[in-house]
């Protein structure tokens, strides 16, 4: 008698193998994982999927025994694998990762079994710090502020932690907040510290900052151009001045800004009163102003008025040794350079030239004439302005002022006479006007002192 017996394919039945924990970058290997088919003389393949991005892997099969055919018990049979987590910032948020590895098993008959186990990923890489805000190397600032950023693939920003350390000192406790401010400090060396840590724990390299305070500004000595030096028209002067800077090494001079460079010529070209300016940043960001201003003045010769005699009393000859003035004078007293009878007139004449001899003929020249009032200090009030125009004829600037005024009134007492050269400067000359000079006296000599400066006689 004959039979027929149908034999089903059962599919293998899989153990993947115990749950594992490791860190981010250590290797895990399957436990391994094992499997079971009764047919023994079936062949399997195994596949692994690792629960993340990464393709399937093809497992490593080991089968035992092979046959005899129909043996009841069946074959066993080990799946070896090995993987790597490498996850970037999206796979979890947090100190570890939990992952699904599912084991495959199919034989040549295409019986499939399957199982799984959980892999636990822990964070192991600590954040990286940059700083976002800082001083530079050498700075100025006694209270600095300092911003850094974190950053790390499992760790939000906003809950890493820092803990900062200054000078050298104790490591302040972990906090959220990712700026500080230091200060007042003093001058030199001075280090912070930064260290991140995220929610697995782990530290960061420490960001570090080394930098220099400097409070002291350069300082700068100006010899030319003086404070309201008085440089004639068209001469050659030499710029004189230096700087340095004596705060903390090697801050040192870093830029330098000046109307003219020191051993460079001053510019004497035009007359006039001009800005002269030297200013220096040392490397800290300190700096120092000289500003001062200086002129350029027409030289001056006196001319003899017409129909003065070279020996009359007057002053024409006194021009040229008077001192010149640039802010009015201030109110001090000054005593008389010249005696003028009442009725009479007051002729000035002089020429002006640079300092090559060249005269100078189109300047607009002004005389005004001042009544002075005894007092502490003396009162002035105007009395009059006249233009002193170029004579060409002459090669002269000329005027002449009246010592009477309208409706015949006598001008008596002290008077100056303000002469403005059209270069910012000004000559001051103070004379007396006396009904007569014989009543006064007969002829004098007058000491004066005009400025504090120099001495001369009408």
């Amino acid at each position: 008698m004959t039979c027929g017996v149908t034999v089903s394919n059962q599919d293998p039945t899989v153990v993947a193998g115990a749950d594992q924990e490791v860190a981010e970058g250590e290797i895990v290997e399957l436990d391994p994982s094992t499997f079971h088919d009764f047919g023994t003389l079936d062949t399997h393949v195994a596949a692994v999927n690792w629960g993340d991005d990464a393709l399937t892997d093809v497992g490593v099969v080991t089968e035992s025994p092979f046959g005899p055919p129909g043996s009841t018990a069946g074959l066993d049979g080990i799946v070896d694998m090995s993987h790597v987590y490498q996850m970037p910032y999206a796979h979890f948020i947090g100190a570890y990762g939990d992952y699904t590895v599912t084991v495959t098993v199919t034989d040549d008959d295409g019986g499939v079994g399957d199982a799984t186990l959980t892999v636990r990923v822990h964070d192991a890489k600590p954040p990286e710090l940059s700083w976002v805000e800082r001083p530079e190397w050498a700075d100025n600032d006694p209270e600095p502020c300092f911003t850094w950023a974190g950053t790390d693939e499992h760790t939000l920003s906003e809950d890493l932690v820092y803990s900062t350390r200054f000078n050298g000192g104790g490591w302040s406790g972990y906090a959220s907040d990712v700026s500080i401010c230091l200060g007042p400090l003093v001058e030199g060396w001075h280090t912070l510290e930064v260290r991140g840590m995220d929610l697995a724990g782990n530290v960061s390299e420490i960001l570090r900052w080394e930098w220099l305070v400097d409070l002291t500004p350069p300082q700068v000595t100006v010899s030319v151009p003086r404070g309201l030096g008085q440089y004639a028209l068209g001469s050659e002067i030499i710029v004189q001045w230096r700087c340095f800077d004596r705060g903390a090494f090697p801050s040192s001079v870093a830029r330098v800004e000046a109307t003219a460079l020191s051993g460079k010529p001053l510019d004497t070209s035009v007359a006039g009163r001009f800005p002269f300016v030297v200013e220096v940043w040392d490397g800290a960001g300190n700096s120092v102003r000289e500003e001062r201003e200086y002129l350029v003045t027409y030289l001056i010769s006196p001319g003899q008025a017409v129909g003065q005699d070279a020996d009359s009393d007057g002053l024409a000859g006194i021009l040229a040794s008077m001192p010149r003035v640039t802010d009015g004078g201030g109110g001090e007293a000054r005593e008389p350079v010249a005696l003028y009878e009442v009725g009479t007139d007051i002729e000035i004449a002089f020429a002006l030239y640079d300092s090559l001899g060249e005269p100078i003929e189109d300047v607009e020249v002004e005389a005004t004439l001042c009544g002075i009032e005894d007092g502490d200090p003396p009162r002035t009030h105007l009395l009059g302005l006249w233009p002193v125009p170029y004579d060409a004829e002459r090669g002269l600037y000329a005027v002449t002022m009246p010592t009477t005024m309208l409706l015949g009134t006598e001008l008596l007492g002290r008077y100056e006479i303000w002469i403005a050269l059209g270069d910012g400067t000004h000559l001051c000359l103070p004379i007396l006007i006396v009904a007569s000079a014989e009543a006064y006296g007969g002829p004098i000599t007058i000491t004066y002192t005009t400025q504090g400066t120099g001495e001369g006689s009408a």
